[in-house]
């Protein structure tokens, strides 16, 4: 299975950039939301884990899902 940072690279490929949404004055304060996003229909909350963390095989095939990339890609 790939990386966080390899998964968010190949992302790159269908249009899909990594943002990051700071909340402020939420029950723990300072909340950071980082996902990938290319438009409305096509995003996804990425794991709280390193760039250079290995994904489980779940979660490479949820952000697949839930992002429309082909699970092919990453051989699931």
């Amino acid at each position: 299975m790939p990386t966080l940072g390899e998964f968010i690279t190949h992302a790159r490929k269908y249009g899909f950039r990594k943002r990051i949404v700071t909340l402020e004055g939420g029950p723990r304060g300072r909340d950071r939301i980082v996902y990938l996003w290319r438009d409305a229909d096509h995003f996804a909350e990425l794991p709280g884990v390193q760039q250079s963390d290995r994904l489980t095989r779940d979660t490479v095939e949820t952000l697949c899902r839930q992002l429309g990339i082909p699970g092919e890609d990453f051989g699931v």
